[in-house]
């Protein structure tokens, strides 16, 4: 993981921000297989692990919801710099060997606004 300082700066420059992401999502994906709080969401390409995860916790009497992702609904994916983005990464990362059993893949949402960039929730994206 890069210093507080190094991080502080890419998270500054439109353009770094990127190679951040790289170094750091694997930082994050092993926080979020350890239940540690990330601005990654948790996906899987496997409906039997998304069953399972959907139904495991269940309570009998409630429901139960089991979500898809398409990155480009449309056969095109576009943002504008100011605009809430998704990034999705995976399947490759290295990380615990849960990660590779439930095939796993991340998505996370950020926005570059007042010259930072800012974790924003997946919510703030809206396809057309």
């Amino acid at each position: 993981m890069p210093e507080r300082k190094d991080i502080e700066e890419r998270c500054r420059q439109y353009d770094l921000f990127h190679w951040f992401l790289l170094e750091a999502i694997t930082y994050m994906a092993h926080l979020r297989h350890g239940g540690f709080p990330s601005p990654l969401l948790n996906w899987t390409s496997s409906p039997y692990v998304a069953a399972y995860f959907a139904f495991s916790r269940a309570n009998p009497d409630g429901e139960v919801a089991i979500y898809a992702y398409r990155e480009r609904p449309k056969n095109m994916k576009v943002e504008g710099s100011d605009m809430p983005s998704i990034f999705s990464f995976g399947p490759l990362i290295k990380t615990h060997k849960r990660h590779f059993r439930q095939q796993s893949r991340y998505t996370m949402c950020v926005r570059f606004k007042d010259d930072q960039w800012y974790f924003t929730p997946h919510e703030t994206v809206r396809g057309n």
